[in-house]
């Protein structure tokens, strides 16, 4: 009988031994916990990248809304519609596709004549033209002196890491700039 104890003594101590051996191994601890950590950080990595890629995107799209809407202002785009989109196209180039722009010039006697809002179909601003569409805008003889205008420029910018888009709701993010100003006469 002192046998038959002593055997299983011997066994359950062997699997307490094993098992303390095996939870006092500290080898592999990095490696686990790497491959517990580095998804979300790798998430996160790429949500700021993201994001700044975003906030440039509309940095670049303010400026050169306000650079084309000063054609519009001066007078240069408003006997040639054309000119306002090349404009547009030429400064936002580097970071945004031009095909992907929308724009629309509104023009009226006074700002409240002009509304500034904007409706959405399939997460596409609605009146907006696309690029490289002229412009028409201005009174009856085509000009733009002595009217209220404001420029609304909208880009839909795709999440550049897909993994993204259901944590934001959408697979684009709407980009819009506004530019707004009165034309005085031009002597």
């Amino acid at each position: 009988m002192f046998r038959t104890v002593h055997k299983r003594f011997q066994s359950v101590r062997r699997r307490w031994c094993a098992r303390g051996r095996l939870a006092s191994e500290t080898r592999a601890v990095v490696a686990v916990e790497f491959a517990i950590l580095a998804p979300m950080f790798l998430v996160l990595v790429l949500g700021i990248v993201d994001t700044g890629l975003l906030l440039t995107s509309q940095a670049l799209l303010d400026t050169a809304t306000a650079d084309a809407a000063r054609l519009i202002q001066t007078g240069q785009a408003s006997s040639n519609g054309a000119t306002f989109g090349s404009q547009l196209c030429s400064e936002v180039s580097s970071l945004i596709n031009c095909s992907s722009l929308t724009y629309r010039v509104q023009t009226g006697n006074s700002f409240g004549d002009i509304p500034a809002s904007y409706t959405l179909a399939n997460g596409a601003p609605v009146g907006f033209s696309a690029y490289p569409a002229a412009i028409s805008a201005g009174n009856s003889g085509g000009s733009l002196t002595n009217d209220f205008v404001v420029v609304q420029v909208a880009y839909q910018r795709p999440w550049l890491f897909a993994m993204l888009a259901p944590a934001m709701g959408s697979s684009t993010e709407l980009l819009l700039s506004t530019a707004v100003f009165e034309n005085e006469p031009v002597p």
